[in-house]
């Protein structure tokens, strides 16, 4: 064994690292999305918009890191001569011995939870700003006057189409 040979990680070592590195991102993924509910929920704007750009940068991290585990394994498969397909992260683990499977399957328990609760944050997310932009529509109906045209305030060419006289809720004293 020569010098290099010795002091280069093994495929494996360098999936797991990886995968740690991965977990970190969708960790703090999830804490992202987190407090960006919680801006949401008091309509804090600026940090909703900053949050935003944070979760993307750690979305794009997280996808490069989730590439570099794909063709580690695809190395892997062929330096193990093993014809699994998918190479998916459960036909690594079964093919480790059972000192270390043990903590590469909590590593993928972790993994696989995070995953789905990051996808249930983003569906709270959505529904929240959803029926937050419900509410300021509902709000803009009801304080704008009506015109002829449905509620249009503007035409396509940005000219002014809306009927004068008409009374909006707040000057029918409701």
């Amino acid at each position: 064994m020569n010098k290099t040979e010795f002091n280069t990680p093994s495929l494996k070592e360098q999936m797991y690292q990886v995968l740690l590195e991965e977990m970190s991102a969708y960790d703090y993924l999830n804490e992202t999305l987190r407090e960006k509910q919680e801006a949401i929920v008091k309509n804090e704007v600026k940090k909703i918009e900053r949050l935003t750009g944070v979760e993307q940068v750690v979305v794009s991290r997280a996808n490069r890191l989730t590439q570099t585990r794909f063709e580690l394994m695809q190395k892997y498969f062929i330096e193990q001569n093993i014809a699994a397909d998918p190479h998916t992260l459960g036909n690594v683990i079964g093919t480790l011995e059972d000192r270390n499977r043990e903590r590469w399957e909590r590593v993928e328990r972790r993994l696989h939870s995070t995953a789905l609760e990051i996808k249930r944050l983003n569906a709270e997310n959505m529904r929240l700003i959803e029926h937050s932009l419900g509410y300021v529509r509902g709000m803009i109906n009801l304080f704008l006057p009506r015109d002829e045209f449905g509620g249009d305030i503007y035409t396509e060419n940005g000219n002014e189409n809306m009927k004068v006289g008409t009374k909006n809720m707040l000057d029918c004293n409701a």
